[in-house]
């Protein structure tokens, strides 16, 4: 495997580091002033369909604070999934980097913890949807949708959203962004049958 765009930071590889790995991976990038309108952050099991982002993304305002996801919820409380990655917009990045490379939160869940320093920072959240109300992302893999597993039906199914509105994740029209879970091999069998 060519590892040669691979960042590697010194940090623990398992799951109880993942918000620290990503308040490091926010610290690198703006230390390293890297050029960007919206950073979209995934799992290394993570397919992203690139064309299909830039899609989306064409009628945001990167200079708005906006963070993209699939929207999971518990006890009153939305999150954007990790799994599926979330995408915030330059604005929204600069502002959750100064303000939350100190923190010292001790929350395990990254994707809990970063959705709760944007609501912090006033960023607004928005459901990646297409123009019929299907998700372009999903936190399970795109055989998981059938039959999904009990921790997703009690996270994803009747969100509420700004508008009052309550969605079930209907998964995934052809301009799907991402799904989560996807194997290296399914990866390699993909590329080999086309």
């Amino acid at each position: 495997m060519n590892d040669s765009n691979v960042i590697r930071l010194n940090a623990s590889d398992d799951y109880s580091q993942l918000w620290t790995r990503t308040k490091m991976a926010t610290k690198f990038i703006a230390d390293n002033n890297f050029k960007f309108d919206f950073l979209f952050k995934g799992d290394d099991d993570t397919l992203v369909n690139v064309t299909n982002l830039r899609l989306f993304l064409m009628d945001f305002d990167h200079q708005e604070k906006l963070f993209f996801g699939f929207p999971l919820s518990s006890k009153g409380l939305i999150w954007m999934s990790g799994g599926a990655g979330y995408i915030m917009t330059r604005k929204s990045f600069n502002l959750f980097q100064s303000k939350f490379e100190s923190s010292k939160s001790t929350i395990v869940a990254e994707d809990f913890a970063t959705s709760l320093a944007m609501a912090e920072i006033g960023a607004v959240f928005i459901a990646t949807t297409d123009e019929n109300g299907n998700f372009l992302q999903s936190p399970l893999n795109v055989s998981q949708s059938e039959n999904p597993p009990k921790w997703f039906d009690k996270l994803a199914r009747g969100v509420k959203y700004g508008d009052g509105e309550i969605r079930e994740p209907v998964c995934c029209g052809e301009k799907f962004i991402s799904s989560h879970y996807v194997a290296l091999s399914q990866l390699t069998n993909k590329q080999t049958n086309k």
